[in-house]
């Protein structure tokens, strides 16, 4: 299978390129980690989440010496800062949130 599967990709690749069109495979998951520019450039990071472990994401692209930027979490947790943007913005008191919002299920 996986020998059919080079054949027609380089097929394609020929192919689209005789018809002068800008073409190159396109390498599937367990060739980005192994290619050796993705692993020099960092592309891809371990990281480390609550509710799913340990697990491999795409890392920032842009690379720059003086401003480097570093993935440190997937994002918030649903709802993690409902209370304070609600407070906050919409200066909804704790007493209000609780009475209206979180009885009718909307937070």
């Amino acid at each position: 299978m996986e020998e059919t599967y080079k054949k027609r990709r380089s097929l394609l690749v020929v192919t689209f390129s005789d018809a002068d069109a800008v073409v190159g495979p396109m390498p599937d998951i367990v060739q980005l980690f192994d290619d050796p520019h993705f692993q020099a450039r960092e592309s891809f990071i371990k990281i480390n989440d609550d509710e799913l472990g340990e697990i491999f994401i795409p890392n920032v692209v842009s690379k720059f010496s003086r401003t480097p930027e570093k993935v440190t979490h997937l994002g918030n947790k649903l709802g993690e800062h409902s209370d304070d943007t609600l407070s906050t913005y919409l200066e909804l008191d704790e007493a209000t949130r609780e009475q209206q919002l979180r009885k009718n299920g909307i937070i």
